[in-house]
């Protein structure tokens, strides 16, 4: 039963004038500039209902629909509770014709929490289900386009009060509106208790985001001044105090407009106060000190005891029923008539306890009232009164609707009624899930399995939809131990089909947790169950998708994988389901992709995403444009691999669904990045960070390191990347060994570029070598890998390795893999004197770079291009192409590049070095030249036709250098040339 903010008397609002004027200004600029949320947290008593019964007034009086709900601490109430009463009382008052407008495509999808709205216009809630990931979604849009619908016919005023203790749908709910419907004419104003962030991580969060839009005003209410506490007397009392009672109220209730109030009705009960006919004094002969108060709660131990025992009575019943309560469910409960029972209660508004609400209805004064009365019910008592409230609401209620249900649950389950308490539980678990409200989903689910009868027939299948829950709810160690349950309950009966099933949702949380070997494990014994029944069906798909994808992507074993996704292909087409026929082309697409055979893959990609959107289903979707971008990044073609990511991080979104969130803001960011654009890439991966740090799988984690990685080695902080580098490293190798590969030459690569010692880089690049030797020639792996060791290569002069690997990577010419694989070939061809491919191959690179806007490759081919120029003895225009790269990499803040090449603009011959500069370690102008060079990353022979000498002296200035630096190799000189400003 919702509070009606107007419906009860009031005395004229004191000591919150600014704040009304505040709110009230915010409600004007929501009429011309779109949704408003004012924020109002303050202590218990402090005066948040008041203020907001206050502002509906007004805005009632200028034309607004004023829409009131709350979140409640009464334990029973039905996920999305301040949403429910706004909503429901709106629905049952609005005009039909209007109603009808404003739901109209809504409705089918409203009344699946908004029961009311099925009633008013006569219609069924949906009989089909559709995923809980894409019914929220749709359950929240229509929540959302509703309110919007309301404010296009007049200004609507939402007021959500104590949020404190909404669920977090409720919040995840408020926060979507929010989000995408700034453009409506709404004022939303929620209030909070000041502990509200801490005590409710949902609202924390929710907060956090709104503010992260810039949406909310934040106006905390402060307590009283001593005028407003004598202002506040005045309008209570009807006469000033005297400034001495001024004094003493002001000091005992520290401003809290409640608890002065409180104070006023003791005083006056005991007598203390006196009316001399011009103020109120204190009873001289009762003396001027008053007992204090320790809190609220004690002032309100002080009230009861002057109630009568049958008055406390039916109080204490009504705090078990709720906050508010009706008079005849109350005299049903006790055995007595409603007029005996209205009787009592007219004590209790005397004393200021409770207050009438709607016909019928009572309501008590201040949460801290109901909460004070519900403590002083000893437990026994307690326990039988929730047996007969829920038997009463049994009588009375409808099952269909939600908060029945809850209630019923909340009574049962504390009655010690298990078999009645298990059976609501689950009702109310049920309904929760059908609303998308997954948190309070899984605490009636535990709750009714507590309850439960080991022996009862349900139980394996409860446990088995308990587990469901969790892992929608990105709980996965606590689905695993669920399901694990499940399993062994199925297996004591006996079904097999039950069995198979739970293996497979084992295998799948296994492998959320990248946990590969008890994956594949349950994911295998699944299978092994399945192909011995008959109906396995979609169960058989599911494992085949599941078990391709884990084979060929996490344990590397791609022609293995293939074979059970070219399986699951087959059997969705006599099956004809379109959501499994998505599934098994993304899976085949995607591996058909890894392998190279681009063409093959790419229509199986897009059919999988088409199937996928035509049937609904956002996570599907989201993991077909997951494939897809792959294919777009692989195949350079930045512009749609930027757009289906786009696409993708939409999808995964509106699907609530944090798990497919993992990884997309990463790939965002590197797009960016690879376009120049780091401050965007690091945001992307900031906001990454938060979604990892809900989940419980390491992987994403170690994959956002990198992201981070990538940004400090283009900022010149090399040793911050090797150390992201090594800790990311670290855990793949831990969660993903068999997949190291993909990852592993990154470690070569900054190990080297961070000056490691000339062991410890070549112990990174065989043990690259080793893990790419038993891999399909044609994985693109291959390439991925190649394209982070080959710099090495070239770096360290390794002749025969700069032929192998140009053998190895030559097949995947064209194709982008964290660099233009052409531009990596044409480096090579530049090095072992193939200068028609180099130009061929740069030609290409340099094309592709600059009409898809990867700037960092546009740079990096105009290096490439300058170090083909001076082999080619054009010395003039390879500067002008250094000159150039150097402006891309400052112009894009790739300082670290920026500085590493703009040193080789310092040189021209040996006169660019002033004779008498002194320079570290005794190096010679000669030997700071060259040093340079060699960390420009140039070769023996680039640096001699630079500065016009032979091999062989290049050979001994380096030695010289190894000797008087104490280097070992070029990686250390290229160290020790940044250290000391040489590299600039």
């Amino acid at each position: 039963m919702a509070e009606s903010f107007t419906t009860h008397k009031q005395l004229p609002l004191v000591g919150r004038t600014r704040e009304l004027a505040i709110l009230l200004n915010q409600f004007e600029a929501s009429l011309s500039s779109g949704l408003k949320i004012i924020l109002l947290p303050g202590e218990p008593g402090i005066g948040k209902t008041r203020l907001l019964d206050e502002l509906a007034t007004h805005t009632k009086e200028a034309g607004a629909t004023v829409l009131v709900g709350g979140a409640s601490q009464d334990e029973g109430m039905p996920p999305y509770l301040p949403f429910l009463e706004t909503l429901g009382g709106y629905i049952e008052t609005c005009p039909l014709p209007a109603l009808e407008t404003q739901t109209a495509y809504l409705a089918p999808t409203l009344v699946t929490i908004l029961p009311e709205l099925a009633a008013r216009l006569q219609i069924a809630p949906q009989t089909y289900q559709l995923p809980p990931e894409q019914a929220r979604f749709r359950l929240f849009k229509a929540v959302g386009d509703f309110l919007h619908n309301i404010s296009r016919y007049t200004p609507l005023v939402l007021l959500l009060d104590d949020l404190q203790w909404a669920d977090p749908a409720s919040l995840d709910l408020l926060g979507h509106v929010a989000r995408y419907h700034q453009n409506a004419s709404i004022l939303l104003v929620g209030t909070y208790r000041e502990t509200g962030l801490k005590d409710n991580p949902a609202l924390d969060r929710t907060v956090f985001q709104l503010n992260r839009l810039h949406l909310p005003v934040t106006l905390p209410l402060k307590p009283f001044s001593e005028a407003a506490v004598n202002d506040l007397a005045a309008q209570f009392l009807g006469m000033a105090l005297s400034s001495e009672v001024c004094a003493q109220l002001y000091t005992q209730s520290e401003g809290n407009p409640f608890f002065a109030e409180e104070l006023l009705r003791q005083w006056l009960e005991e007598d203390r106060l006196v009316n001399t006919g011009e103020q109120w004094g204190f009873n001289a002969t009762l003396g001027g000190e008053t007992a204090l108060p320790a809190s609220i709660a004690s002032l309100i131990d002080q009230h009861l005891t002057r109630l009568d025992e049958k008055v406390i009575a039916v109080l204490q019943v009504a705090a078990i029923v709720g906050r508010a309560f009706e008079v005849s469910f109350l005299a049903n409960v006790l055995g007595d008539e409603p007029e005996a029972i209205e009787g009592k209660l007219l004590a209790a508004v005397n004393a200021g306890l409770v207050r009438p609400s709607d016909p019928n209805w009572y309501l008590f004064s201040h949460d801290k009232i109901r909460e004070g009365i519900y403590a002083q019910v000893s437990s026994f008592r307690r326990r039988r009164l929730h047996g007969y409230i829920g038997r009463e609401l049994e009588l009375q209620g409808d099952l269909e609707n939600a908060r029945t249900c809850e209630n019923l649950a909340y009574h049962f389950v504390r009655s010690g009624d298990r078999q009645k308490g298990a059976h609501y539980a689950w009702l109310a678990g049920e309904k929760a899930l059908a609303a998308c409200a997954l948190t309070g989903a899984i605490a009636h689910f535990r709750s009714a399995l507590d309850l439960l009868d080991p022996t009862d027939s349900r139980l394996a299948e409860w446990l088995f939809k308990l587990g469901e829950t969790e892992r929608l709810n990105s709980q996965d160690h606590a689905a695993l131990a669920t399901f694990h349950r499940a399993f062994a309950h199925f297996k004591t009966t006996g079904e097999k089909l039950g069995q198979a099933r739970a293996c497979y949702e084992l295998g799948r949380t296994y492998w959320r947790l990248e946990d590969l070997k008890p994956a594949q494990q349950f994911l295998q014994q699944a299978l092994d169950l399945l192909e011995s029944l008959v109906e396995a069906g979609e169960w058989l798909v599911g494992v085949l998708v599941e078990l391709g994808s884990l084979v060929a992507m996490s344990l590397n074993r791609q022609s293995e994988g293939l074979v059970y996704a070219y399986r699951a292909l087959e059997l969705t087409r006599h099956l004809a389901i379109p959501r499994l026929e998505a599934a098994a082309c993304r899976v085949v697409g995607n591996l058909l992709a890894r392998t190279n055979k681009i063409r093959e893959a790419l229509p199986l990609l897009e059919n999988g995403l088409e199937l996928a959107r035509r049937e609904n289903d956002l996570v599907e979707a989201s993991e077909c444009c997951a494939c897809l971008s792959l294919v777009y990044f692989w195949t350079a073609n930045f512009h749609q691999f930027m757009e289906i990511l786009q696409l993708r991080a939409a999808l995964a979104e509106q699907s609530q669904d944090t798990f497919q969130l993992r990884h997309v803001y990463s790939w965002q960011s590197l797009g960016e990045i690879m376009r120049g654009r780091l401050d965007a890439g690091e945001q992307l991966l900031n906001k990454t960070q938060k979604v990892v740090d809900k989940l419980e799988s390491p992987e994403p984690k170690a994959f956002l390191m990198q992201g981070f990685a990538y940004i400090n080695l283009f900022r010149g902080n090399y040793a911050e990347a090797l150390e992201l580098t090594e800790q990311s490293i670290a855990i793949f190798r831990e969660v993903v060994p068999d997949n190291l590969c993909w990852y592993l030459g990154m470690l070569a690569y900054f190990r080297h570029r961070s000056g490691q010692d000339e062991a410890g880089v070549l112990a990174v690049l065989e043990e690259v070598e080793s893990l790419l030797e038993p891999i399909d020639p044609a994985s693109l792996v291959i390439a991925d890998a190649l394209t982070k060791i080959v710099p090495v290569a070239l770096d360290r002069d390794d002749r025969d390795r700069v032929r192998k690997y140009y053998a190895m990577l030559l097949p995947f010419s064209g194709l982008y893999v964290d660099a233009l694989v052409d531009r990596i070939l044409a480096e090579m061809e530049i090095y072992l004197g193939d200068f028609p491919a180099a130009i061929r191959h740069l030609e290409a690179a340099e094309t592709v770079a600059v009409i898809q806007g990867i700037m960092m490759e546009a740079a990096f081919s105009k290096v490439a291009r300058y170090k083909l120029l001076l082999r080619l003895g054009n010395s003039e225009e390879a500067r002008q192409n250094l000159t150039q790269a150097v402006k891309l990499f400052e112009d894009n803040g790739i300082k670290g590049e920026a500085a590493l090449y703009r040193s080789l603009l310092t040189i021209s011959k040996e006169e660019n070095v002033p004779a008498k500069t002194a320079f570290p370690a005794g190096l010679s102008p000669r030997e700071v030249n060259v040093l340079r060079l060699v960390a420009a990353g140039l070769s023996n022979r680039q640096i001699a036709q630079e500065l016009s000498l032979s091999e062989k002296t290049v050979a001994n200035h380096l030695t010289g250098i190894f000797n008087k630096t104490s280097c070992d190799n070029r990686a250390a000189a290229t160290a020790f040339a940044l250290r000391h400003g040489i590299a600039r």
